[in-house]
């Protein structure tokens, strides 16, 4: 098993993987998935996933130690079923119990995928099935548990709302709002008053 720090707390393991366990990435991801592994070390994760055929991108382990097995940007895993060449998959170390180190490093994670490939910070309601893509991205979610894509119980009880915005059954992240404060949304309507000839962004919203 190939191993290399690239930096502190990350570690290069890539091609531990077999041959038929992964393909190349067309396009950019769009989503994360998280796992847990329901192992007690990730040497024995890649010894399980390889024995069935899987495959995933990064696993964390219970000292918040970041394993990289694939590169997300150019390689597909198989973790998630037919959303593979969608998503970048993450395994969690653990047999049903996770540390706190090991949830920030996750969330730091999660936090730099989503800003490198645009993936929305927005975790997917618990309970809700996506059968496809195009069902992920009218939700406006980037962050799914394993159980959102298939029929299991992983990844457990992690705390999901660690990693971003947890939005509820039924609500898309439209829903949540422009993004605007109250204060920028006041700047807004007085720059656009001024436009048409008011002095007040009070008489140019009666206006329209």
């Amino acid at each position: 098993m190939k191993i290399k720090i690239i930096k502190e707390g990350m570690v290069d393991q890539t091609n531990v993987f077999g041959r038929g366990q992964t393909s190349s990435r067309g396009g950019t991801p769009k989503f994360i998935v998280i796992h847990y592994s329901y192992t007690k070390n990730p040497k024995t994760t890649v010894r399980v996933l390889n024995k069935r055929g899987l495959s995933t991108h990064y696993e964390v382990d219970q000292e918040g130690n970041v394993h990289k097995y694939a590169e997300p940007d150019s390689t597909v895993t198989f973790h998630g079923g037919k959303m593979n060449k969608y998503s970048i998959g993450i395994d969690v170390t653990s047999t049903g119990t996770f540390s706190g180190v090991q949830v920030s490093a996750v969330a730091d994670l999660v936090s730099s995928l989503c800003s490198n490939f645009g993936i929305p910070r927005v975790v997917a309601p618990d309970g809700v099935k996506y059968t496809n893509i195009g069902q992920i991205q009218k939700a406006g979610v980037g962050i799914l548990r394993h159980r959102n894509l298939r029929p299991t119980a992983c990844p457990g009880n992690f705390p999901m709302d660690q990693l971003g915005h947890v939005i509820t059954a039924g609500e898309s992240a439209a829903e949540e709002g422009d993004g605007l404060s109250d204060t920028e949304k006041e700047k807004t309507a007085l720059s656009l008053a001024g436009v048409f000839g008011f002095d007040k962004s009070e008489n140019f919203m009666d206006k329209i």
